[in-house]
């Protein structure tokens, strides 16, 4: 009974992605991503990344 609601699941999960990627190509996707400006990390980014590795080491160790 597993075997075959893992098939059955993995047989849609192949279709869905299947469909999504032709939708996409049909769309204009061509495998690379476009923006119009390219991302830069600016000095704010620096603090907010530092600041949250600070709150999850934080939260780590507090919650052992």
């Amino acid at each position: 009974m597993l075997a075959t609601i893992g098939a059955t699941l993995l047989g849609k999960s192949l279709n869905m992605s299947s469909e999504v990627y032709l939708a996409m190509v049909s769309r204009g996707y061509r495998g690379t991503v476009v923006t119009l400006k390219p991302f830069k990390m600016q000095r704010r980014d620096w603090i907010w990344a530092v600041f949250f590795a600070i709150i999850s080491v934080s939260v780590f160790y507090l919650g052992r």
